[in-house]
């Protein structure tokens, strides 16, 4: 077997056993999971991760943060740079998360938080609930529950979740 065929052998086998791995946890457990992790976060807005490439909270505490992901060995470095990266790469190369995909701003007043999301001229869309939002200089206003999606597919997907407010 040479290294490519190992290496392309894995990419398969490690996200059918991370699947598996998902889809055995019985749903009443899942839930229970996510219940108790979002129960410990403070008041304030979050995106959470829903995808496989975008597992995690990301805390809106900042004034905006840049969604994207990292050069591929295929891609000369940018001179950009992100808050949170999206393994977004498949067999090297990218998918559907541009490098500097989306900025997500939040804004807070005494009794409302206001969270808006801008595309940054992202190769394959900016979705906020399946639906595609023009690129900057507009800004798409989120609500709590929405989906944001960086790419069509919706794999790289998080919610936005609003606690206290």
């Amino acid at each position: 077997m040479t290294l490519i065929d190992l290496i392309a052998q894995l990419h398969i086998q490690t996200r059918l056993r991370d699947l598996e791995r998902v889809v055995l946890i019985p749903e009443d457990k899942r839930k229970a999971r996510l219940t108790m992790a979002l129960g410990t976060l403070p008041a304030g807005a979050y995106l959470v991760g829903a995808g496989p490439y975008t597992a995690g909270v990301i805390p809106l505490s900042v004034g905006e943060v840049i969604l994207g992901r990292y050069a591929t060995p295929l891609e000369q470095p940018g001179d950009k740079v992100i808050d949170y990266d999206v393994a977004d790469s498949l067999f090297l190369g990218p998918v559907e998360v541009s490098r500097c995909h989306c900025t997500v701003r939040c804004r807070k007043s005494d009794n409302d938080v206001s969270v808006t999301v801008q595309d940054k001229g992202s190769t394959a869309g900016t979705f906020v609930n399946k639906k595609r939002i023009n690129a900057s200089p507009h800004q798409e206003e989120l609500k709590h529950g929405d989906i944001l999606s960086l790419g069509g597919s919706g794999i790289a997907c998080y919610v936005l979740v609003i606690i206290g407010n």
